[in-house]
C-alpha cells in the first residue's frame, strides 16, 4: 500500500482556534506516527497556526480567502504535494480555490482527492433557479471524474447531496465529528469559579441554561428568548447564558436583535451575552442544561460537548442534531421555532433534578461511545487506507 502522505487544505480559517485545529493536530500526529507526512494550505495567516509547524510546512494563499480559484493556490498546492509526495489531498470544502487546484494537479502527481463537507451546501441550493439547476451537474461531473470521496459529518448532509444529485451515494462517507473528552475536566464548582473570573458574573444558586452558538441566520436565539420570557415568570433563579460571537447579515447584527428583545421584555437579569469565550470547556461543566436551537445544523458540536460533560441537552429537530439526540432518552428535540415546547422541556428539567442527572448520564455514555476524537481519527485513517488500497 502507498504511504499515507496528506496535504490538508482549507480556504476558511476562523479568527480563533477551535475544534478543527485541535482535531487536525491530533490527526497529524497519528499520520506521522504511522510513517507519513503532512502539509497544510490555508487562506489566511493566524497566530495559532504556528502550533501546526512541528507537524508539517504551512502554505498561506491569501487571495483564496474569497474562496475563488487563484494561481497562488495552484502553485502552493503543487509545492506542498511535491514536498510531501502526497497520496491524498484532503480539502475542507467551502469554495473552489483548492478543489480546482487539486483537479488540475491530479493528472501530474496522481493522488486521491477528498472533499469534506462540514455544512450542507445551503449557499448553493439557495441560488437562483438556473444556478440551482446546473450547479449539481457541475459537481456531479467533478465527482465522477476527479473526486475520490466526499466526507460528510452527518447523514442529513449526505441525504441533501444525494437528493440534489451532487454525487452518487457510494462516494459519500459519514464520519461524525469527534470531541476530546479529556479537555472537559473541570468540576461543577471549578466551572462556577471560572465563570465568575472570566465573565465577571455570579451563577451561584442559579439554574444555568447554556447555548454555545454564534449569532447568525443558522441559529435561533430568539426562540430561546421567547421561552425565557415564559419561564422566568415562574422561575426567577434561571439564567440563560449565550456564548458566541456576532455575525452581521443584511446590515443588521443578530446579537443586536436578541439584545433588543431582552430589553423590550425586561429579561436583563435573566440573560447574559458572553460573546466569544476562548475555552468553553472550562465553563460547560457548570451548565445545568445545554441547548442548541437552530434553523439548520450540519452536526451540532455544542450538543456533544454538553453531553460529554454529563449535561441533559435540548435541540431543534433539524439536520445532524436528530442523529445525536434520541428524544426522551439522551435529551429532547423540539420543532424549529416552537418556543412553547422548548419552555415545557426546560421546565421539566428545571423541576426534576433526578431527571437532569439521568438524561445527562445517558447523553454522556452515548457521546463517549459515538463522538470521540479517537473514533473520528480511526474512521478517517480507515477511509484513507481504503482509497489507497483501491478496495
Amino acid at each position: 500500500m502507498k504511504r499515507l502522505n496528506i496535504v490538508f487544505a482549507a480556504d476558511y480559517i476562523a479568527p480563533s482556534p477551535g475544534a478543527f485545529i485541535r482535531s487536525l493536530k491530533l490527526l497529524s500526529t497519528r499520520v506521522i506516527e504511522d510513517g507519513g507526512k503532512v502539509a497544510y494550505l490555508f487562506s489566511e495567516s493566524r497566530e495559532y497556526l504556528s502550533e501546526l509547524k512541528k507537524y508539517g510546512k504551512i502554505y498561506i494563499c491569501k487571495n483564496t480567502a474569497n474562496r475563488k480559484f487563484s494561481v497562488s493556490a495552484v502553485l502552493n498546492m503543487a509545492r506542498a504535494i511535491k514536498e510531501t509526495r502526497a497520496t491524498i489531498v484532503h480539502i475542507q470544502f467551502l469554495g473552489l480555490a483548492y478543489l480546482i487546484s487539486a483537479i488540475l494537479l491530479k493528472p501530474i502527481f496522481s493522488f486521491k482527492i477528498i472533499v469534506h463537507y462540514r455544512n450542507p451546501p445551503v449557499s448553493l441550493l439557495n441560488k437562483p433557479k438556473l444556478y440551482h439547476k446546473f450547479s449539481p451537474l457541475f459537481y456531479y461531473f467533478l465527482n465522477t471524474f476527479f473526486i475520490d470521496a466526499n466526507i460528510v459529518i452527518s447523514k442529513s448532509i449526505k441525504n441533501i447531496l444525494v437528493s440534489h444529485n451532487f454525487t452518487k451515494s457510494d462516494k459519500i462517507f459519514v464520519i461524525y465529528n469527534g470531541i476530546y473528552p479529556q479537555e472537559i475536566k473541570a468540576s461543577y464548582s471549578q466551572a462556577e469559579h471560572k465563570i465568575k473570573d472570566m465573565l465577571r458574573i455570579s451563577v451561584k444558586n442559579k439554574v444555568l441554561i447554556g447555548m454555545i452558538a454564534n449569532f447568525s441566520p443558522q441559529k435561533d436565539h430568539l426562540t430561546v428568548l421567547k421561552a425565557a420570557s415564559i419561564l422566568t415568570k415562574k422561575f426567577p433563579n434561571l439564567l440563560f447564558l449565550f456564548i458566541g460571537s456576532n455575525k452581521i447579515a443584511e446590515g443588521y447584527g443578530f446579537m443586536e436583535r436578541a439584545k433588543t428583545y431582552v430589553m423590550k421584555n425586561s429579561l436583563e437579569n435573566y440573560v447574559y451575552f458572553a460573546g466569544e469565550v476562548k475555552n468553553i470547556y472550562d465553563i460547560i461543566p457548570r451548565f445545568d442544561i445545554g441547548i442548541l436551537i437552530s434553523n439548520f445544523e450540519g452536526f451540532g458540536n455544542a450538543i456533544v460537548e454538553c453531553a460529554i460533560a454529563g449535561k441533559p441537552v435540548i435541540g431543534s429537530a433539524v439536520g445532524g442534531i436528530t442523529e445525536i439526540i434520541e428524544d426522551g432518552n439522551n435529551g429532547f428535540l423540539i420543532k424549529p421555532g416552537d418556543y412553547e415546547a422548548l419552555a415545557k422541556k426546560i421546565e421539566l428539567l428545571v423541576t426534576n433534578e433526578n431527571l437532569r442527572k439521568k438524561i445527562g448520564a445517558r447523553a454522556k455514555k452515548d457521546a463517549l461511545r459515538r463522538f470521540t476524537i479517537t473514533n473520528w481519527i480511526n474512521n478517517l485513517i480507515l477511509l484513507y487506507n481504503k482509497l489507497l488500497s483501491g478496495k
